[in-house]
């Protein structure tokens, strides 16, 4: 973890510095080494960065991602984790247990902030999965040249046919065994204050049934307390992400994407409101992709 490296590094360069310098004694003295332990943390946090924002610049996303697509997924999540301690961030995990570790999967959660994939990236970091994001995200300066250098997967929620050749690439990937895949069913973001969950796109469901992988259901909550600069200046921000259950491929494979979604919509709502629901919104046509 680059945290506490760091933070362990800063503190033995801003020592060695202030011994040379002749800084200690006194609350002055411990007053220099803080300073300089920052500015040391500030310099290494850049310098990791750095390389990243340069090599962004070289990726051309109108090609294929390359051959090093985990290890920058790698450095993306332990970026993020970096990025998430400063700002005093904490991910609280249970039930991870129950990922497969024999197999791809198909991970899904509900969707509330933005942060959703970037706390889930960081929980399943040593898991290899990618993610399936809105297009727009990869227009984004810098982010979104790292994204797709990290194999992630655009798809256009506007068009049908553009998200049906997103299904099958992500299918594509799992069934040959090349990395795990991260989509939210909702769809969208559910910013709807009095709405626990949205409506699933059951199309999105098939790049499970035709890879014929298992269904890892999650539930997040906090993330959508993650705003800039506001969580600088809180003491902590809490993220809870909950593996709720895993349906087998079997089963995956032997029902229709309505039902599908329809025993998970139930899952996650149950876990967000402790209440069973009898009926669910409408998951239709509209909602297929």
């Amino acid at each position: 973890m680059l945290f506490p490296l760091f933070c362990a590094v800063s503190a033995v360069a801003a020592g060695i510095t202030a011994v040379n310098m002749g800084l200690f004694g006194g609350a002055a003295g411990v007053l220099w080494f803080l300073l300089l332990g920052f500015g040391y943390f500030v310099l290494l946090t850049l310098l990791w960065l750095l390389p990243l924002v340069i090599f962004s610049f070289t990726v051309d996303q109108s090609k294929p991602a390359g051959k090093h697509q985990k290890l920058i997924r790698s450095a993306l999540a332990e970026t993020l984790l970096l990025l998430f301690s400063i700002c005093r961030v904490r991910i609280h995990v249970s039930g991870i247990d129950m990922v497969p570790t024999d197999s791809r999967y198909l991970f899904t959660s509900n969707h509330i902030s933005i942060f959703d994939p970037l706390a889930s990236l960081i929980v399943m970091r040593k898991k290899d999965m990618t993610f399936i994001s809105k297009k727009e995200n990869m227009s984004r300066p810098v982010i979104g040249n790292l994204m797709h250098a990290a194999g992630m997967l655009p798809i256009d929620r506007e068009n049908d046919r553009s998200a049906v050749r997103t299904v099958v690439q992500a299918a594509k990937l799992m069934k040959d065994d090349y990395t795990s895949v991260g989509l939210y069913p909702e769809g969208y973001t559910n910013r709807q204050p009095n709405t626990v969950l949205l409506p699933f796109r059951d199309g999105s469901l098939k790049t499970a049934q035709k890879a014929g992988v298992p269904v890892v259901v999650a539930v997040i909550r906090g993330s959508n307390r993650v705003h800039f600069p506001e969580v600088l200046l809180r003491w902590k921000t809490e993220i809870r992400l909950d593996f709720l259950t895993v349906i087998p491929a079997e089963e995956v494979c032997s029902v229709s994407t309505h039902e599908l979604g329809e025993k998970m919509w139930k899952i996650m709502y149950r876990e967000l409101t402790g209440e069973e629901c009898e009926s669910i919104p409408a998951t239709a046509k509209e909602n297929e992709m």
